[in-house]
């Protein structure tokens, strides 16, 4: 869910943080603005609720679990520089998955 990022699960910092599942409302952070991403920091640390890098990594979910109804906001996501690159990815494997 969120990648590598071992040098966070070793950080002296991060002890009090324990390992979670994806977070039930991730789609939902794709779907609204990025800021939403706030209130997470309590729940995954503070590094890992960074906006930008959960915000890439909700994009890749919402293509990996075909969430279709996050199509719209990830084109809106595409248009802004540090989104384009995961946006475009998840927009292509959206459209594939459409297709099967």
């Amino acid at each position: 869910f969120l990648g590598c990022d071992t040098c966070q699960v070793v950080c002296p910092h991060n002890d009090h943080i324990k390992p979670i599942k994806a977070p039930k409302y991730l789609n939902q952070i794709v779907a609204d603005s990025v800021y939403t991403v706030k209130p997470l920091k309590d729940i995954i640390g503070v590094n890992y609720a960074r906006p930008k890098y959960l915000t890439n990594m909700s994009i890749v979910y919402s293509a990996n679990t075909k969430n279709f109804d996050s199509i719209d906001r990830i084109k809106q996501l595409s248009k802004e520089e540090q989104f384009t690159q995961m946006a475009t990815w998840a927009l292509n494997e959206l459209s594939k998955k459409a297709e099967c």
